[in-house]
């Protein structure tokens, strides 16, 4: 298949396919409910579950049952494992912010409200957590156990990953402009982008990511946040070429230019709003893999297509995963 072969749009928002089996009254009133929990969470709003049943046209007796029989847990399980989902992102994402930041970014009271959850739920300190930032495989196993409950030991997240369908498409060689990071910080990756992109045109964010297996854990040892580069011969006038190189950018720091090479690329592509569901779409990737027997190129870069960076991590995202595959 080649590069404008269409890619199946995959929802991995366990919320939405949980309120779909319900009649359509119940699913206008629950997605109500589930956006003013989510503001509970990001937006500061200190309102009470038992106010936003009322709010959704639904007594608190009636909603907290429903709410269990339909979610496998009850409204304040739901809004405390959506906060500790957060307040694990920001950990472990951004290094600069303190304890008391993340507490208060994720609705928690105070500190102290945050580390007993912490423990509580995952059973590890803050500190703990923020030791092993880089470690993958420890921080998705902590989301795994965030993810929408269905069953012990697996999450709603993983079972709607599976069934992704993933594709094997050719693309030629693809210039890039990126910019490598020190942190895989989202807020210092926004930042970058918004200032490196085109200003007269909109265009999808691209992250790269390089990978070392250390010890038993997955590191993260290069991460580069750009775009692709569409403008006629822009490679022959940077003097681009297979390998790297670097030109300087207005800030006089140091802005990479180069090519992903042509070739197969497996793709899947993914509506997601929490790293729960992003994890499984990429463990799912690989799981396909091994099932198709396909080989990725032992010096690929994972890959992040995000097509609309104006509401990456605020809203849904919608991501293409891709890896190179051996010729």
């Amino acid at each position: 298949m080649t590069a404008d072969t269409p890619l199946t749009l995959h929802n991995l928002q366990p919320e939405q396919q949980l309120v779909s089996a319900l009649p359509k009254k119940w699913q206008q009133r629950f997605m109500l409910a589930l956006k003013a929990m989510d503001s509970l969470v990001y937006d500061g709003n200190n309102m009470t579950w038992e106010q936003i049943a009322q709010d959704s046209a639904i007594s608190a007796h009636h909603f907290h049952r429903m709410f269990k029989l339909v979610f496998n847990e009850t409204p304040g399980q739901y809004i405390n494992r959506q906060r500790l989902q957060w307040a694990m992102t920001l950990l472990v994402s951004e290094p600069e912010f303190t304890i008391t930041d993340i507490a208060q970014e994720a609705g928690f009271s105070s500190s102290q409200a945050l580390a007993k959850a912490l423990k509580r739920t995952l059973g590890l300190s803050a500190k703990a957590i923020k030791h092993k930032q880089n470690d993958l495989m420890f921080f998705e196993a902590l989301m795994r156990k965030l993810g929408q409950p269905v069953q012990e030991n697996q999450c709603l997240e993983e079972l709607m990953a599976a069934k992704i369908e993933f594709k094997v498409l050719y693309f030629p060689s693809r210039p890039l402009i990126t910019r490598a990071l020190a942190t895989t910080s989202m807020v210092e990756q926004d930042r970058v982008w918004r200032k490196m992109k085109p200003k007269d045109n909109s265009c999808s964010m691209v992250t790269l990511m390089k990978m070392s297996m250390q010890e038993s854990q997955i590191d993260i040892t290069e991460f580069e946040v750009g775009y692709f580069s569409h403008i006629a011969g822009l490679s022959t006038r940077l003097g681009m070429t297979s390998e790297t190189t670097l030109i300087p950018d207005l800030e006089s720091s140091t802005v990479l230019t180069q090519s992903l090479p042509a070739g197969n690329y497996l793709c899947g592509k993914v509506t997601v709003s929490n790293l729960t569901a992003y994890f499984a779409a990429w463990d799912a990737l690989f799981i396909h893999l091994l099932n198709q027997d396909l080989t990725p190129d032992p010096d690929t870069k994972y890959i992040d297509i995000i097509e609309s960076p104006d509401t990456f991590w605020a809203q849904t995202t919608d991501i293409i995963i891709s890896i190179r595959l051996m010729d």
